[in-house]
């Protein structure tokens, strides 16, 4: 696969996807399966999520199924799609290939050796910072899983859209009771994201 890729506005998201997860202290050597990057943070992928496997019936060997992956990669694929989704459309490294957004993200990962991907993460023991609240990095990921724009429900009232964003953002870790005041803070904190927020929430009552 040959890629141009390098900073760009594109990049620019994979970085800040990056910035947004934890890196690992794993030192389990072997090749990514998605990316095919050789590296000593080899981190074991369920093909099925456990989250979703919980709330609906899979077979043992559903559950039990895994992939080889690199920390970079596997963090990526968590803030792109939802683990229902996982688990019902993307449950192989096949299926994977065929998302547009992982092939965008392996285009761009491709130019970069795994050094720098991680130096591109957080390092272990140390916390977000704290200009960058948990609820921006929730807006920016989703933003990123949107291919740059938030999800619409066309032809429904701002309330129902507020509903919906908010419902995202909860999906994310310690995000289950975000209030509307903070998730409003939070595009408005971001130039991109403001015309959004009136789209949003603007005369929901």
């Amino acid at each position: 696969m040959t890629s141009s890729a390098g900073p760009s506005a594109s990049g620019n998201n994979w970085t800040g996807m990056l910035s947004m997860a934890k890196d690992t202290p794993s030192r389990h050597t072997g090749t990514c399966e998605l990316c095919g990057k050789d590296t000593d943070h080899i981190t074991k992928h369920h093909l099925y999520p456990r989250s979703a496997t919980r709330r609906a019936f899979f077979t043992p060997e559903q559950k039990d199924s895994l992939a080889a992956m690199c920390w970079p990669c596997h963090c990526i694929i968590h803030q792109l799609i939802l683990a229902d989704v996982l688990a019902r459309d993307f449950h192989s490294i096949e299926l994977l290939n065929t998302h547009s957004r992982i092939q965008a993200w392996l285009q761009w990962a491709e130019s970069w050796t795994m050094e720098h991907l991680h130096s591109l993460m957080v390092p272990p023991r140390l916390r977000q910072p704290q200009n960058q609240s948990p609820i921006q990095n929730a807006l920016d990921a989703i933003w990123v899983r949107n291919e740059n724009t938030f999800p619409r429900l066309e032809g429904k009232g701002k309330r129902t859209r507020a509903l919906a964003i908010r419902g995202q953002i909860r999906q994310f870790p310690g995000l289950a009771h975000a209030a509307k005041p903070d998730i409003e803070a939070a595009m408005r904190a971001n130039p991109e994201y403001r015309e959004w927020q009136q789209w949003v929430f603007g005369g929901e009552g």
